[in-house]
């Protein structure tokens, strides 16, 4: 459900929230959330570029939250790597199945509703220590 570049994003997230005081360079951070170093470091460019995330340059520069913990929602972070979760009742909006696979998509529809809706209360704050 949740591909595994967005758990190691929302890893990355949680650890630089737990450090709030200072920046975290992608060797500490893959270091602290047993994420490849190469890999991490695409991720987190996807995050500063979702605007989640501050990337500071230099000899004391690093990773930093931009969106403070008590308001950045798990859904946020996942659709900030992912394809947003959405609901959509018609795959491709192929009317051609008739009825057949009506209650199948209609159930489906309110699953992801559900998930997004839990993964919209759930703050990185709320999986903080």
């Amino acid at each position: 459900m949740i591909s595994q570049t967005a758990q190691y994003a929302l890893r990355a997230i949680v650890c630089l929230a737990s450090h709030p005081q200072s920046a975290m360079t992608v060797g500490a951070l893959a270091d602290m959330t047993r994420v490849p170093p190469k890999y991490l470091s695409k991720v987190m460019q996807a995050l500063v570029r979702a605007d989640l995330v501050i990337s500071k340059p230099g000899k004391m520069g690093g990773f930093s939250l931009k969106v403070p913990a008590e308001t950045l929602s798990l859904l946020t972070v996942i659709e900030a790597i992912d394809t947003p979760m959405h609901e959509e009742p018609y795959p491709l909006e192929l009317r051609t199945y008739g009825n057949i696979l009506c209650p199948l998509h209609q159930r489906l529809d309110e699953l992801i509703a559900h998930v997004r809706k839990e993964f919209n209360t759930i703050t990185i704050r709320d999986l903080l220590p």
